[in-house]
């Protein structure tokens, strides 16, 4: 069991290290599309939102554990 786990992890370690020296670069990146900057602005105010103001979403998760049980 050891010396197949052992051979596995190095088949996974090994392919990372030939990945980052030896193979080809990936394109460069561009940025972020529109759609990803407005999910990214909705996301941060929610939190925002949510750190200030937790009652709502404490509300909703108390709903959702009591249907559990």
């Amino acid at each position: 069991m050891s010396a197949s786990c052992s051979a596995s992890s190095a088949f996974y370690y090994l392919r990372i290290v030939k990945i980052i020296y030896f193979d080809e670069p990936a394109p460069a990146f561009t940025g972020r599309s529109p759609a990803a900057a407005w999910v990214l602005l909705a996301a941060g105010l929610l939190i925002i939102v949510f750190s200030i103001y937790p009652a709502p979403l404490d509300a909703a998760a108390t709903v959702a554990a009591k249907s559990l049980f």
